[in-house]
């Protein structure tokens, strides 16, 4: 033991609370959020200044168990009580939640426990009872377990990404192909089952590659995001989904909806679209950038590959006779 055995006290409690902060605002800025800086300050200042107190002004080691073990133990709950958010998110996110959670509320019985046997026994008996080794033991299983806890929520975290990067066109952050064609041919079985009415858009961007000619790809780039963000904010019900498909092709997939249904709505993204005003320079149409929609409804018993052809037939139709326009198959 070091000749003042307060400054090993206080060291301890510093490293403690630092550690204990330091993982509360690491939870926090894996989902792009911060804890205050006055939260820190709070339980930072109060943590250590009240074991500074109870070891060189009154010297009360009862005291000072209460303040650094219940004080960790509040951070954490505080951190959870803020977090609550988590409880909404992904599967990992719902486990670090509990897991800080319960990290928290173990110091609330461990502590009052082990401050009732240092008043009934001396120090020295104390730390070498079965009790304080049972009490090391079960704070080393709780330090392993969150230690396993947040390597579990690590790979969920890299698995999710991986997942993102594989289904999602890194452009303009919608679906890709890959995904578009699992969850379409998904919904077209359950449409199937229930007889429920399903149809298919392909939407094009006119003239897309004089735009790009004309100004440049880093403009047809910024083009492209505006149009995936008008398209998908127009695009109704959960079951629906939008996809870049391939260079300056869209799908759209509308579950329980006939092509008559589905016409207000593209109609809809093709005027709002138009109405963006992206400069489009030339065009013998017009000098705004617009779109052709070409859009089938599927038969009975038809796969996915039939009913995008039909559609790519009927966007086709659309561009050749004269573009900015909806064509039903």
């Amino acid at each position: 033991m070091p000749a003042d055995i307060g400054m090993n006290a206080v060291l301890s409690a510093v490293l403690y609370v630092a550690g204990a902060l330091c993982l509360s605002q690491a939870i926090f800025l894996r989902s792009d959020k911060h804890l205050s800086f006055w939260f820190h300050v709070l339980f930072f200042t109060s943590i250590i200044g009240g074991t500074i107190y109870y070891y060189y002004v009154e010297r009360n080691l009862f005291y000072r168990i209460y303040i650094i073990n219940l004080g960790i133990g509040l951070i954490f709950l505080a951190t959870a009580l803020q977090g609550r958010f988590l409880l909404r998110g992904s599967t990992g996110d719902k486990v670090l939640f509990w897991l800080v959670f319960g990290l928290g509320l173990h110091f609330f019985p461990r502590t009052i426990m082990t401050a009732e046997e240092v008043t009934t026994k001396s120090l020295v008996e104390f730390t070498v009872s079965p009790f304080w080794l049972v009490l090391q033991f079960t704070i080393s299983v709780a330090g392993v377990a969150m230690g396993l806890g947040l390597l579990a929520v690590t790979f969920m975290d890299i698995i999710s990404e991986l997942r993102k990067e594989r289904d999602t066109d890194p452009l303009t952050g919608l679906a890709n192909r890959r995904l578009f064609t699992r969850h379409v041919e998904a919904m077209m079985r359950k449409g199937m089952q229930h007889k429920k009415a399903m149809s298919f858009a392909m939407i094009d961007v006119d003239y897309f590659k004089r735009y790009n000619d004309l100004y440049g790809h880093g403009a047809g780039d910024v083009a492209l995001k505006k149009v995936a963000r008008a398209i998908s904010s127009s695009l109704p019900q959960p079951e629906n989904m939008v996809a870049r498909i391939g260079g300056e092709e869209f799908g759209l997939f509308f579950y329980d909806r006939t092509t008559e249904q589905t016409k207000p709505v593209l109609e809809l993204i093709r005027k709002q679209i138009a109405a963006l005003n992206i400069e489009h320079g030339g065009s013998p149409v017009s000098d705004i950038l617009t779109i052709s929609i070409g859009v089938a409804e599927l038969h009975d018993d038809e796969n996915f590959e039939s009913l995008f052809r039909r559609a790519d037939k009927s966007l086709y139709t659309s561009k050749a006779t004269g573009r900015d326009q909806v064509t039903m198959a």
